[in-house]
């Protein structure tokens, strides 16, 4: 009965599906706008960009021409910076969608939020020739009270675009608070010595994903443990960064 049934659902499927769009319209996961899911025109429109010039490593932006190159002034005092990239200021509209992906679930924004890091990836040649593409872990238990890791679903994106592996090289063997409220200084302590390394690593130019960009203690902390543990190169992207005003 069920194979003589499977062409008649499957004929019908699409008028299925037109009924539940008239009753309940797809709406944009951000500002709620009807037949615009997962995200809106308007919201895509609004979403504050990074424009050139950045700093080289950073990633942060500079004043002076577009195709002027060169690096600021603390990320020339640091030790070991690390070249970041990111779509968009962490304000607006876009903060309102990484928040709507993080913490109410909205896993329909994985895919827009991802091509826009994808692009950014796209124009930086230094971060499309990576082995690999790895998500920055959370902990176990708060994976698990959240039913996903933000940075891994957009990882994906990123994989499919550079045709590269999602390779999950690191874990968060320390459980940390919130960094919500925390200055540089605190959360460089909060992370240290918060990620493992687990595989080889040894040679491989890696990019790192995650979703927003505050101090960028983070990063730093998930590229130390894996040059520690051998990588040739790693980098980073993300989604969102803060930018301070200037």
């Amino acid at each position: 009965m069920a194979e003589l049934l499977r062409p008649l659902v499957q004929a019908l499927r699409p008028w299925g599906r037109a009924v539940l769009d008239l009753l309940f319209p797809p709406r944009c996961q951000v500002c709620g706008q009807a037949d615009a899911f997962p995200l809106c025109g308007t919201c895509w429109a609004r979403f504050p960009r990074i424009a050139r010039p950045v700093c080289e490593m950073c990633g942060r932006p500079l004043r002076g021409p577009p195709d002027l190159a060169f690096t600021c002034v603390p990320c020339r005092h640091r030790r070991d910076p690390l070249r970041v990239r990111a779509f968009g200021r962490y304000e607006g509209a876009l903060r309102e969608a990484v928040h709507a992906l993080k913490y109410r679930g909205k896993l329909g924004l994985v895919e827009p939020l991802g091509r826009g890091r994808a692009e950014v990836v796209a124009q930086e040649p230094r971060l499309c020739g990576v082995d690999a593409v790895v998500p920055v872990p959370l902990h176990p238990r708060r994976e698990a009270q959240r039913g996903f890791n933000q940075a891994e679903e957009l990882a994906r994106v990123v994989s499919a675009d550079l045709g590269r592996p999602v390779r999950r090289l690191l874990v968060r063997v320390r459980d940390t608070p919130s960094q919500t409220e925390l200055d540089e200084d605190q959360r460089r302590r909060n992370v240290r010595e918060a990620f493992a390394v687990r595989g080889r690593v040894g040679g491989l130019r890696l990019l790192l994903v995650d979703d927003v960009v505050t101090t960028g203690s983070t990063l730093k902390e998930c590229a130390a443990a894996l040059r520690a543990a051998g990588a040739q190169e790693v980098c980073a992207v993300a989604v969102a960064m803060v930018v301070p005003d200037p």
